[in-house]
């Protein structure tokens, strides 16, 4: 790709679908899926945040993995700088995972204690001994680590300071996009700071381009320009953050914002609003509708009918909802 201007869109997700096979329920019966994934669609522009949100279960990660080639959707097609990752023989994906990386949500568990810090670091890079120790030691240094920290092992550092060596990770190769998932969700609330202020540092003076994955809204509403909400597996809202977190157009998006917790006059954290009560997945699987539906203090009879198709509400906004 020398002397290729690359396109304006890093990542581009087009009417992504993924199910996952069922058992058969008997040897003759028709196969079973669930489906994860239904319908998505979106993209991110250079040196730009999307956060992608909503509860555990709504298809965040599946996406994550699809994004990152770990999955292979059902339907539909992810474009990385143009290229459809899912279209790559084996080998040529190798070679161009470069372009993007990964850090994950666990600082522990992502990174094998047998290794040093300098091999966990150096291993997505590939090249000769020489350079790869020079990208390591810029790596670390751009993290706020140490060149010397690469003969320690993981067990060395606190939590902090292991999703640091995580990120240095993923910038190792000098991706165009990193792919974070939760990663502060397992952090103390005040390493939780740093790490978002390390991200929004090198997203400035790196050019970096991320797709943050959190059910956390504070956490997107400080780094992200632009916000997708699922529900479901679906997405019910998108648009620019600030837009979305100020004025919902979604109920399940005002459902979540409610429940970010506030700062009491006693000094105590707590939820606005209770989380409301999960309906039996059976009658959300199985109704023909929105599948927020059940939970909604606004559904009207059209909503257990029909499926709500995304729509513009607002300028740069769009919701999935018969009553926006």
């Amino acid at each position: 790709m020398t002397g290729v201007v690359p396109p304006n869109e890093v990542l581009t997700v087009d009417r992504l679908r993924l199910d996952y096979p069922l058992p058969r329920a008997s040897l003759f019966a028709a196969p079973r899926a669930v489906r994860a994934v239904s319908d998505v669609s979106f993209a991110i522009s250079r040196g730009r945040t999307l956060g992608l949100v909503g509860e555990s279960g709504c298809g965040k990660t599946s996406i994550a993995k699809m994004v990152m080639a770990i999955e292979k959707p059902t339907q539909g097609n992810i474009r990385i700088l143009g290229r459809d990752i899912h279209r790559m023989s084996p080998r040529e994906l190798l070679g161009f995972r470069r372009h993007f990386q990964m850090v994950f949500q666990d600082p522990y568990g992502s990174l094998n204690p047998r290794h040093t810090v300098g091999r966990i670091v150096g291993e997505p890079a590939r090249n000769s001994d020489a350079e790869t120790r020079a990208r390591v030691a810029a790596a670390l240094e751009a993290v706020g680590l140490k060149a010397g920290d690469t003969a320690k092992y993981p067990h060395q550092f606190s939590g902090g300071q292991r999703q640091r060596i995580a990120i240095a990770r993923a910038l190792v190769t000098r991706p165009d996009l990193v792919v974070a998932d939760e990663p502060v969700s397992a952090l103390d609330l005040s390493v939780q700071a740093q790490v978002l202020n390390l991200l929004r540092d090198l997203r400035e003076t790196l050019g970096l381009t991320y797709l943050f994955i959190s059910h956390d809204l504070a956490v997107v509403e400080y780094l992200c320009e632009d916000i997708v909400v699922m529900f479901a597996g679906r997405i019910v809202e998108r648009g620019s953050a600030r837009a979305v977190l100020t004025a919902p157009a979604h109920p399940y998006t005002a459902a979540l914002r409610d429940a970010m917790p506030r700062i009491d006059r006693a000094g105590t954290r707590r939820s606005r609003v209770r989380p409301a009560a999960d309906k039996a997945d059976a009658a959300i699987a199985m109704s023909p509708g929105c599948p927020y539906a059940p939970r909604c203090k606004r559904a009207i009879a059209r909503c257990t009918a029909e499926m709500p198709e995304l729509r513009p509400v607002a300028p740069d906004r769009e919701a999935a909802c018969h009553v926006a």
